[in-house]
């Protein structure tokens, strides 16, 4: 199966199985602690990510993912970031890595609608991007700064017809901890969101439509943080954040008339998918190599045959 074919026909997991969540928990623990700056079991762009890969597992597999281990989601998750330009872009928050679409009020239709009606799902990696250019020790952020990573899914009911969209969502930060979950999306609801976001004047009532969608799709169902700052002096050194009060911290940082904006990554998937084949391909061939040389090892341990020829 085509990169580009998967991509039309992905088979959804079922959130709410206990093999979906097996696997999300065990891959997201290892793969590191939750803060903004690396990933983690319920951080954003763990969570993007894992999802995405367990959704091909479960494409490839036909709608089955019993012979998927914590262990082997682990690897592909390494495998996968290992590629370069997938790493600077789910990694290190660089949205110049990966081709990308800025979503406004004219080409939003398009997107979710009219680019994708007849496809049953879709998987739309997206991010909320602080679109300031910027350089660091990391390298260069000529597009922006992601500072939120999350999904819109798109899925349509065979019988009725009816589409139906949501945000697939988990936050991690220095005061926040928000677990995975899904939330219904109006799009005619989430383009005025994308106005108020871009829009270049600061007032309660954008405020209001910013406030009420961050705590409706990102910031819902909170855990209590402990922030640690190595560099303060001891009896300072945790800070503890209640859900709400941490919520509306990191809700402050959103509010700057026209500094973020809504990418949507439109090659993502394919990279992902691919990156999972390459794996797949390098465990054959591995595999492959192992079995020829047991093969070789086992036939250099034989005894000798002994001759039968008499002895002058």
């Amino acid at each position: 199966m085509y990169a580009e074919d998967l991509y039309e026909n992905i088979i959804l997991p079922n959130l709410a199985s206990q093999k979906y969540k097996e696997l999300f928990r065990n891959a997201g623990t290892n793969c590191g602690p939750v803060t903004r700056r690396s990933c983690g079991p319920i951080s954003c762009k763990g969570s993007q990510l894992i999802y995405i890969i367990i959704a091909l597992l479960n494409t490839l597999n036909d709608d089955n993912l019993d012979n998927v281990s914590p262990h082997q989601l682990l690897d592909i998750y390494n495998y996968v970031t290992n590629n370069k330009n997938i790493s600077k872009f789910s990694l290190f928050n660089n949205p110049s890595k990966m081709l990308h679409i800025i979503i406004d009020n004219q080409n939003i239709n398009t997107i979710f609608t009219e680019h994708t009606e007849n496809m049953e799902t879709s998987i739309y990696p997206m991010a909320l991007v602080n679109a300031t250019p910027f350089n660091n020790e990391f390298g260069n952020y000529p597009d922006g700064v992601i500072s939120h990573y999350f999904i819109i899914i798109k899925q349509t009911n065979n019988e009725t017809n009816e589409i139906n969209y949501s945000i697939l969502s988990s936050y991690g930060s220095d005061c926040v901890q928000i677990p995975q979950y899904e939330t219904s999306l109006n799009i005619n609801y989430f383009s005025s969101v994308v106005e108020a976001f871009g829009s270049n004047e600061l007032t309660e009532e954008r405020n209001l439509v910013l406030h009420n969608f961050l705590t409706e799709y990102f910031f819902k169902d909170g855990k209590i943080t402990y922030y640690i700052d190595e560099y303060a002096p001891s009896h300072k050194k945790i800070t503890k954040y209640e859900p709400e009060v941490g919520s509306e911290l990191e809700e402050q940082l959103y509010y700057e008339p026209n500094k973020f904006k809504f990418y949507y990554f439109c090659t993502f998937v394919s990279k992902v998918h691919q990156q999972l084949l390459n794996y797949f391909k390098d465990m054959e061939t591995t595999k492959k190599k192992k079995s020829k040389k047991k093969k070789l090892t086992k036939r250099k341990h034989l005894p000798k045959k002994k001759s039968t020829k008499r002895k002058k």
